[in-house]
């Protein structure tokens, strides 16, 4: 247990620092998945699944390569990148003019003042069709606009792959949670085995006159008590099952094998590494902080947005150009342009920059909060790395130790000593 323990820490110092080649880089919508005995997983809808229990075979491999495919919660990240795709194509868009089609028509009758302040009775109509091209432009605010969304769309797209890569973390875990207990039920019941054959030796000696009853009834209890270690592991195993098979959307009634049967301890050598070392290859490879980074300068955008953008003026532009007349049928040629400047301050202004202000101290202590559980992470994981390299070696030595005396105890029995 202790060689599957250090297996999973190392693979998950490897997954912490953002090695790309322990996570899973193809991100496609995935149907739910459901399993065929021999590990062939074909795609399937919630209904088809099977209420009887299905052996599942699995590797750290598969695990790998399903543990970034949980359909809703990438299906949610990639909603919310389109989102952020069309954010950002209509910040664009406000560095183009606006077309506007349009025929109007006109009609007045009765009082009507004109502009020396005489008042008439008048009958008219016009009529107008043709198009017109418009363009309100703050050069400022489009400039930020389009930094800004350009970043929350890189951010959006970040997320999907840090969805996968907690995915990921997360699966191994369990799954190296699920070898340890299977291994385990697997130590449990070769002890129960083991106290089995003990009881049958203690009463054989003690039939023989060799032995105390007092050595068959603790041959007893340590037998008991084996039946009671099966039976815990027996309900981790089913647990940890439980909640990997829920992890990878897999049939209710999955039973998930691993398909190693013996777990040696995988060497990246990262644990040898200084966690300033760590530290600085996960800052550069982690999704999620490289999302934060995005927000950061998404939220510098804003604020230099609210600074700047009041202090250039709007630019509007326009021409229409169609036929106009008492009717359209007896209309002719029309032309108009027009051009303004105008600068826009509002009392709002403070209030937006603060705003800015605040979402920009928000990303930034999201950002540290990241660092800090990071570091967190790192300096576990290595401690328990190395703890467990220590504990193998003395988990070898009392093993050997241990079947040294189990064969003078068979030695001594079959000589009746």
């Amino acid at each position: 247990m202790n060689v599957g323990r250090q297996a999973r820490n190392t693979v998950l110092i490897a997954i912490v620092c953002g090695l790309p080649a322990c996570t899973a880089t193809e991100v496609t919508p995935p149907a739910p998945i459901t399993w065929l005995p021999g590990s062939t997983a074909i795609a399937t809808s919630a209904g088809d699944r099977q209420d009887e229990a299905v052996d599942l075979p699995l590797n750290l491999e598969t695990i790998l390569s399903l543990a970034g495919q949980r359909p809703l919660e990438i299906a949610l990240a990639r909603a919310k990148a389109a989102e952020a795709m069309a954010r950002e194509s209509l910040a664009e868009s406000r560095w183009l003019p606006t077309l506007n089609p349009r025929i109007a028509m006109v009609r007045h009758e009765d009082r009507l003042q004109d502009t020396v302040g005489n008042l008439l009775d008048v009958d008219k109509q016009n009529a107008f069709g043709g198009a017109g091209v418009g363009v309100l432009f703050n050069p400022a605010r489009a400039y930020y606009d389009t930094l800004i969304a350009a970043q929350h769309r890189r951010a959006a797209e970040l997320g999907i792959q840090s969805v996968q890569h907690v995915n990921v973390e997360t699966a191994v875990r369990m799954y190296y949670d699920l070898v340890q207990d299977v291994a385990g039920l697997q130590i449990a019941e070769q002890t129960e085995r083991q106290a089995t054959e003990l009881v049958k030796v203690q009463q054989a000696a003690r039939t023989a006159g060799r032995g105390l009853e007092a050595d068959v009834l603790r041959a007893k209890a340590f037998l008991a008590s084996a039946k009671g270690r099966v039976a815990r592991a027996g309900a981790a195993v089913q647990q940890a099952n439980a909640r990997l098979a829920g992890l990878l959307v897999l049939p209710d009634q999955s039973q998930l094998i691993p398909t190693e049967q013996a777990v040696v301890p995988i060497d990246f050598g990262e644990a040898e590494l200084e966690i300033k070392v760590l530290l600085d290859r996960a800052t550069s490879n982690r999704p999620d902080l490289q999302q934060a980074r995005s927000m950061i300068a998404a939220a510098d955008g804003e604020r230099a947005r609210e600074a700047w953008s009041w202090l250039l003026p709007e630019l509007h532009l326009g021409a229409d150009y169609g036929t106009y007349g008492a009717t359209l049928s007896r209309a002719s040629k029309r032309e108009d342009y027009f051009a303004d400047l105008q600068w826009r301050v509002d009392f709002g202004t403070p209030a937006r920059a603060r705003a800015a202000d605040a979402r920009h101290m928000q990303a930034e202590l999201r950002m540290q909060t990241s660092l800090l559980k990071l570091r967190t992470d790192l300096r576990v994981a290595v401690a328990e790395v190395r703890a467990t390299n220590s504990q193998i070696t003395a988990a070898r030595e009392e093993i050997a130790a241990a079947t040294a005396a189990l064969d003078l105890v068979k030695l001594r029995n079959r000589e009746g000593r």
